[in-house]
């Protein structure tokens, strides 16, 4: 569910109702429920914009600076702060082409340990498109929503 896009179409929607409004045959009844619509939108949007946030997002944003940070040794050499904001940047934005690099290190891993394993003609070889969907559907499944204090 993206809630910004559904508030956006049903705001479309309740403009069109107010545009038909001077068709309708019982006007006061069709304005009181457009209004409650209108309320109802305002109100959803107002508590997504205001009430509601997540550490989740946050979280991992600080977890890529630290892993980038340590991986270019900047307790010992100067920060790269353009380099990792750049691959923030990346990581955030080009979600589709992290998907395939991962997907092709897990395979290569695999393609390793057949080779190592003598099984690389078995044709049991997995899914790892599928389940990395799968992981990360979980994952956005369990992030907890915080109310703001």
């Amino acid at each position: 569910m993206k809630p910004y896009q559904l508030i956006k179409n049903a705001s479309k929607v309740t403009d069109q109702l107010t545009r038909e409004l001077h068709n309708s045959t019982n006007k006061k009844r069709d304005a009181e429920r457009i209004n409650t619509l209108i309320r109802a939108l305002n109100g959803f949007d107002s508590m997504l914009v205001s009430n509601y946030y997540t550490n989740a997002i946050e979280s991992l944003i600080y977890a890529l600076i630290y892993e980038y940070l340590m991986m270019d040794k900047a307790y010992k050499n100067d920060i790269p702060l353009h380099s990792i904001t750049k691959r923030i940047e990346n990581a955030l934005f080009y979600t589709e082409s992290k998907k395939f690099e991962c997907i092709s290190i897990l395979k290569q891993h695999e393609l390793k340990n057949k080779i190592a394993n003598e099984t690389v003609f078995d044709k049991n070889y997995c899914n790892f498109d599928e389940m990395l969907s799968k992981l990360v559907d979980n994952f956005k499944q369990s992030v907890k929503w915080n109310t703001k204090k």
